[in-house]
């Protein structure tokens, strides 16, 4: 079924982002040191710590798992020479959630967070943290709304509407009626790249059997995209009102 489909390439998307970050956490360029400041909040505490979760360690390979933990100890060592590295922070709650740390992973981020305040990287990783491994959805929405509020360029604007949206309709569902609200938003914002915003409204529309706002978003997707052939089809069967396949 499409929405199943649909429901998928959200979660390998979310998946997706998450990691991608996570694979330059050994990297040097701007993730590195900001100027020192002496106004620096005090660090969390027990931040040296990796409190490892022996069922998410066994999921790893052992390579990985070595140069994680030499690559946690150098984040140490860098946070102790320049405890104002956004890099740091950011870097170290990556590990610590790939080891099952999540407390030590949110700490991290919310730190980073504070020391870095116009970003939205570790706001972005936090909104999946309390999403999918802590299930605390009011702290999520919290995340991702401060992240959005940020329009930082070095994330992808599009993927924040789209992972608010996804919390509202199939995690925090008490706001599901939001979710396609959220999606109006992102499309309004004029990101330029918001063919999958217009696709995924549509599809939820359809499935909701709203059948005049899923004809108009597939309308305004085709309007940018008219050689996609299955996407008339959808329009065509909407405009018929049959039901989501």
């Amino acid at each position: 079924m499409k929405k199943s489909i649909v429901i998928v390439i959200i979660i390998l998307v979310v998946t997706s982002v998450f990691f991608v970050w996570q694979r330059g956490w050994l990297r040097d360029g701007e993730e590195s040191t900001i100027i020192l400041r002496e106004d620096l909040p005090p660090a969390p505490a027990g931040y040296k710590t990796l409190k490892e979760d022996p069922a998410f360690v066994a999921e790893i390979p052992a390579d990985i798992v070595k140069k994680y933990r030499e690559g946690f100890d150098e984040i140490i060592k860098t946070i102790e020479e320049h405890p104002d590295s956004f890099g740091a922070w950011f870097n170290m709650g990556s590990i610590k959630s790939v080891f099952g740390d999540f407390q030590g992973a949110e700490e991290a981020w919310l730190y980073a967070t504070q020391i870095s305040p116009l970003q939205a990287r570790s706001l972005m990783n936090l909104g999946d943290l309390y999403r999918n491994k802590l299930k605390n959805y009011e702290k999520a929405e919290w995340a991702y709304i401060s992240a959005i509020e940020r329009h930082d360029a070095s994330v992808d604007s599009v993927a924040l509407y789209r992972e608010l949206a996804s919390l509202y309709r199939f995690s925090y569902t008490e706001k599901k009626e939001f979710a396609i609200s959220i999606l109006e938003q992102g499309i309004e914002a004029d990101l330029g790249n918001d063919s999958e915003l217009f696709t995924l409204a549509g599809m939820w529309a359809w499935e909701d059997g709203d059948f005049e706002k899923a004809a108009g978003f597939y309308e305004q997707y085709l309007t940018v995209n008219p050689d996609q052939v299955e996407a008339k089809k959808d329009l065509e069967r909407i405009r018929r009102r049959e039901p989501l396949p």
